[in-house]
């Protein structure tokens, strides 16, 4: 395409075969530990660390006295300097002085309450292309072009496709038996028990966390998906993110079958025009975001046939026919565009969203582009008249006065601070 020397989706990936099932374990290992959690799982390592010192010092007391030698010394074994990692801390930090600047501690803490409600009326449920913060919160679109498009939801807004994603809740909240109750609140907010009104800032679909501006969203997103955005990022990384800037891949391609998304529309309509080669990715950070793909395919695919919830309707299809992603035989040879999210806190270029979030999502456009629904497909509203549901003006509302919060009282963490008497 004129404008464009930017490698395809399908130039990119090839199928692989899928390797081991994905485990309990290695699903736990993709989901996020809270920061009262690693602190629990840290003590708990250095309790287990202290029983083992002492198992050693009283076995070797003892070879000592069957041995005959010198009577044994209470002294403590040495250790190394390095200890067990606990594992990295994203959002969801629910106690301590940064919790009031993490976006889904609303929602977690209203869904814990069982009397209420999932706010589930499908009339709040509409995109938000005409929110009145749009132009404040998102300077730029997804690929850097000036800021025009709609708002696209990562986890739809609709109730039932969403509930499909039923296993973000466990990836940004860690792995738990939750009741379905309880998921549907943390994905579409809350009610308060017999009142209309919701509460504030609840719901992982109205966060801005979850939302990207592109153009032609309905169309290349979600109906015949030709757009993938890849967050390039370790696992590590992205269970540890915490609203800071990082770089992503982005690929555009044609959709089979249907005429109106050949790859010049595509193209044209998503501004996807090529700026310098410096928008190329590297082949070690596609290796990088490659990688993340592979993990959390897999770890889908284990949430999808081991663990979802008898009241979530969505029906799997043959997981044999599920595209398993590897980089084709000359990914170091491709030009990849690589675009930038900003820190949250900024008020330039477009937020970054939760990449736990823009991987699940890049994961459901790869498989519908290979005739496999690992999730439902986002159903698009007839009337597009609609403006913003409530929830998502307010979310975005909140994600302004944290933004503003952080300006005026930045963390001190980490800052040489000098206090004169």
């Amino acid at each position: 395409v004129a404008g464009t020397f930017y490698a395809r989706i399908d130039d990119l990936f090839e199928r692989d075969d899928l390797p081991n099932k994905a485990d309990s374990s290695f699903y736990v290992s993709c989901c996020r530990i809270s920061q009262e959690e690693a602190e629990k799982a840290q003590l708990e390592r250095a309790q287990k660390r202290e029983r083992r010192q002492k198992e050693k010092q009283r076995n070797e007391r003892k070879r000592k006295r069957q041995m005959g030698g010198e009577e044994a010394k209470n002294e403590d074994d040495e250790e190394g300097s390095s200890e067990d990692s606990t594992g990295p801390v994203g959002y969801i930090c629910r106690s301590g002085a940064t919790s009031n600047i993490d976006p889904y501690l609303a929602t977690y803490t209203a869904a814990q309450n069982t009397s209420h409600l999932p706010a589930v009326n499908e009339g709040q449920s509409r995109n938000s292309t005409h929110s009145s913060h749009r132009t404040r919160i998102w300077k730029t679109a997804a690929v850097g072009a000036s800021p025009a498009g709609d708002i696209a939801h990562l986890v739809p807004a609709a109730v039932q496709p969403a509930n499909s994603y039923w296993f973000v809740t466990d990836f940004l909240f860690g792995r738990k038996r939750r009741k379905w109750d309880e998921i549907c609140r943390l994905i579409h907010g809350s009610n308060p028990h017999n009142k209309k009104s919701k509460i504030a800032s609840t719901g992982i679909k109205h966060m801005v966390t979850n939302k990207v501006l592109l153009a032609g969203q309905k169309d290349y997103f979600d109906i015949a998906p030709c757009v993938l955005i890849l967050p390039i990022m370790t696992r590590q990384e992205a269970l540890g993110w915490r609203g800071h800037g990082y770089q992503a891949i982005m690929l555009i391609d044609d959709f089979e079958g249907d005429n109106r998304n050949n790859l010049e529309a595509v193209c044209n309509l998503t501004y996807f025009t090529h700026k310098s080669v410096g928008d190329k990715a590297e082949p070690n950070e596609l290796l990088t975001a490659c990688a993340l793909l592979q993990d959390y395919t897999r770890a889908i695919l284990f949430a999808q046939t081991k663990c979802k919830p008898k009241e979530c309707d969505f029906c799997l299809g043959d997981v044999a026919t599920a595209f398993y992603p590897k980089l084709s035989a000359n990914y170091n040879g491709l030009n990849v565009r690589k675009v930038a999210f900003q820190d949250n806190n900024s008020e330039d270029g477009h937020p970054a969203p939760d990449p736990l979030l823009l991987v699940s999502k890049a994961i459901a456009v790869l498989q519908k582009r290979h005739g496999f629904n690992i999730v439902a497909t986002a159903e698009p509203r007839e009337d597009e008249r609609h403006g913003p549901s409530d929830q998502s003006i307010l979310a975005e509302e909140e994600f302004l006065r944290r933004r503003e919060e952080a300006r005026v009282y930045p963390d001190p963490v980490g800052l040489d601070i000098v206090v004169s008497f």
